[in-house]
This record gives structure tokens, C-alpha cells and sequence, in this order.
């Protein structure tokens, strides 16, 4: 979105939202962006690295509950995510059909 209202990792629950309608709808090709935790003053700041004399990117740390550390937000790693990602690759080429919506819920045949 244009005009500052940029849905990212700091709405959670209206990130996964977004992300999940996209993954179960049946257009275009999607990707699911994975990113580092920044504060709003720090947009150019970049991902974490290590104080080498280039900044070298660094490693992604995999915490024991499968979540991401070291400044790393993973949202590929998110539940609801991955399960949508698998759920688009097992509803390839199946029409998104019977769209329905009230309130704030939506539901799509496939």
C-alpha cells in the first residue's frame, strides 16, 4: 500500500490476515517476505550483521519453539503462514469460487 499504510511484522494480526487472503486466493504469484525487527526512526538501518568492516549479514538464529532470533522476525516461520503456503501449493490451479464475507470474516471455496 501507498501513502504510508504498509502492513508489516509490527500489526501482527492484520499481517497474517492479509498474508493468509493472499495465499488462498487463486491469482498471481505470491511471496511470503521474511524481515528484521527495525524501529520506526531505524528505516535505514538494515538487517543485523556483524561488526565486521562490511557488515556482513547475520546468520539467523533458530530459537527451540522454531521461532527466529538475533533480530530476525521470520514471519515465513509464523503458524498461520506456513500453513497457508501449504495450503496454496495443495490448491494449485483450483479456482477461488463462492467468495463470502460479513463482519470482519471472509471465506473462499477452492
Amino acid at each position: 500500500g501507498g501513502g504510508g499504510d504498509v502492513v508489516t511484522h509490527k500489526t501482527p494480526e492484520l499481517y497474517i490476515f492479509a498474508t493468509a487472503f493472499t495465499l488462498a486466493w487463486d491469482y498471481g504469484f505470491t511471496r511470503v517476505m521474511s524481515s528484521y525487527y527495525f524501529e520506526d526512526n531505524e528505516t535505514d538501518k538494515g538487517p543485523p550483521h556483524y561488526n565486521d568492516e562490511i557488515y556482513t549479514t547475520a546468520d539467523v538464529i533458530i530459537n527451540d519453539d522454531n521461532s527466529c532470533g538475533g533480530g530476525w522476525v521470520c514471519e515465513h516461520r509464523w503458524n498461520a503462514i506456513y500453513k497457508m503456503a501449504a495450503f496454496r501449493t495443495a490448491c494449485f490451479g483450483a479456482p477461488a469460487e463462492d467468495f463470502w464475507s460479513t463482519g470482519d470474516a471472509v471465506g473462499i471455496a477452492r
